[in-house]
């Protein structure tokens, strides 16, 4: 019994260590996206005001909406089955490289339609046009990404990341800070290069590690990729609704500069939102073994994470409520003084959205990713509805209210669902 306890320690003690690894280079490679990104709204809303950081923010929301299109949820599902069983690497790469370049000038060409519906035109309809360029590199991108995570080598996703946005930074911090006229125009070909740069070098880290593959097209094959990720796909994009149809809605029906400002804040927010994605990504492996074989260990593993969330999410709540105005004026300016309440609201919310996010996740590995779908629909649908209420009357102050009313319902639905979806080994719970 005690060679059997000394050997269980040595294993979690193992897992342990392989978690923290993983969510330490995710930690690394999520960082530099989001701070990346970060970084250009900074600079935007300092040296181009709240219209110009409204209007860039527009454009990239209705990208970010439909670059899901260009995914689909099949990155996550790469993961999850080359987790398990890494014999048709080939199969993946191949055929998954030839679906996305399909899928992303599909929603290339959905960006610029919707884009038009929009009353963007002229010189708009160009940015949309670079930025949807940009999509198709990125989501090319998340294809290698998937296979390094199914491998575990998340460090080779922290060195593309990593150069990829060291590179947009300073590129655009030499056109803002430079001396050169600074413009949207600027900012998306940077943008460009940065998504090129990232995905020539995933794709050479791939050829490097796991050999060379060959594009290739197997209807059989994609249609079952596409299958399994069909349900995910669609929740992802509702997902991405929800997460964006706020600035599009503020835009259209008040102003770019109430879009400015309410983003000045949800850049925030965003960056907040970190933590659950990296904790998730970092054990999403290692989950989807621990279904299939040790599920005892996964409920435990699972409980735990969801009570450290919780606490990060309430630590981050009450430093915002204590140092939301300063950190305002720190990076913005004194111009964006009265967004703090839309602040701190929008913050509330994480409270919700941080547990929610690994319940979305377990959701998936369990194969339940239909539930995740429809939970998905009805949150999108509230929020809209919320936003049609709130925004007229409220502007940036209804959209915050909106997506904190919006995230508890949506945790509420997950609970659920999670609670009669997946059967757990009751006597493992300590």
């Amino acid at each position: 019994m005690i060679g059997l306890s000394l050997n269980n320690m040595a294993i979690i003690t193992n897992n342990i260590k392989r978690y923290i690894r993983n969510f330490s280079w995710l930690v690394l490679a999520e960082s530099a996206i989001k701070g990346a990104s970060f970084v250009v709204v900074i600079l935007i809303a300092r040296e181009l005001g709240q219209e110009q950081l409204g209007i860039y923010s527009s454009l990239m929301s209705l990208v970010f909406i439909f670059a899901v299109v260009a995914d689909f949820g099949m990155s996550s599902i790469i993961t999850r089955n080359l987790a398990r069983d890494k014999k048709d690497l080939a199969s993946y790469l191949s055929n998954g490289f030839g679906v996305k370049i399909i899928l992303g000038i599909l929603a290339s060409l959905l960006v610029l339609f919707t884009g038009w519906m929009l009353g963007k035109t002229g010189e708009l309809l160009v940015f949309l046009a670079m930025a949807s360029f940009w999509m198709i590199t990125d989501s090319l991108t998340l294809l290698f990404a998937a296979v390094f995570k199914a491998f575990e080598n998340m460090h080779l996703i922290a060195i593309v990341n990593f150069v990829s946005k060291l590179f947009l930074i300073a590129g655009i911090g030499v056109l803002a800070l430079g001396g050169w006229e600074f413009s949207l125009k600027g900012v998306f070909l940077v943008y460009i290069f940065s998504g090129l740069l990232g995905l020539f070098g995933a794709a050479y880290i791939a050829s490097k590690r796991y050999g060379k593959f060959k594009l290739s097209f197997n209807p059989l094959f994609s249609k079952g990729l596409l299958k399994e990720s069909y349900f995910l796909g669609l929740s992802a994009l509702c997902f991405a609704v929800y997460n964006r149809v706020d600035v599009l809605m503020l835009s259209t029906m008040q102003s770019d500069e109430a879009a400015g400002i309410y983003s000045a804040c949800y850049a925030l927010f965003i960056l907040a939102g970190l933590l659950p994605t990296l904790a998730v990504s970092a054990v999403f492996p290692s989950f989807s073994r621990d279904y299939i074989t040790v599920r005892r260990k996964l409920h435990w593993n699972y409980i735990k994470g969801m009570k450290i969330l919780l606490l990060f999410a309430i630590a981050i709540v009450t430093g915002t409520y204590i140092i939301g105005e300063w950190l305002l004026g720190f990076l913005y300016g004194s111009g964006y003084a009265e967004a703090v309440p839309a602040l701190r609201i929008l913050m509330l919310s994480i409270v919700f959205t941080f547990p929610a996010s690994l319940i979305s996740g377990l959701l998936v590995i369990s194969g339940h990713q239909k539930w995740v779908f429809w939970s998905s629909v009805m949150m999108v649908l509230v929020n809209v509805v919320l936003n049609l209420i709130l925004i007229p009357a409220h502007s940036y102050m209804g959209a915050s209210i909106a997506m904190l009313a919006t995230g508890a319902f949506n945790l509420a639905i997950l609970y659920v669902i999670v609670r009669k979806s997946i059967k757990w080994d009751e006597k493992a719970i300590v």
